[in-house]
């Protein structure tokens, strides 16, 4: 079962990376790294650190009109890839 769940990290590893180098050529270094960041504080935030919370939250909310389109299809584009995986 372990190897199971190795090969799907594994998997699941590789598709995001292709799907944020996809990101990068086609939206640009800065919606890439508003998802990165909004990842990266989305995980520490779910282990428990009450300030990368509260961190994430502002993030989001200082989300440009333009920002939250893309941001979000990146989210939902992963999640399918990982569902696929």
């Amino acid at each position: 079962m372990n190897e199971q769940y190795s090969a799907l990290r594994s998997n699941v590893s590789m598709l995001g990376k292709v799907l944020g180098e996809t990101i990068k050529d086609a939206l640009g270094e800065h919606i890439l790294e508003r998802v990165e960041t909004i990842r990266k504080l989305s995980k520490s935030s779910r282990a428990g650190n009450d300030a990368n919370r509260q961190e994430l939250l502002t993030t989001l909310q200082n989300l440009s009109n333009d920002e939250l389109l893309p941001v979000a299809r990146a989210f939902s584009q992963f999640l399918n890839l990982a569902n696929t995986a």
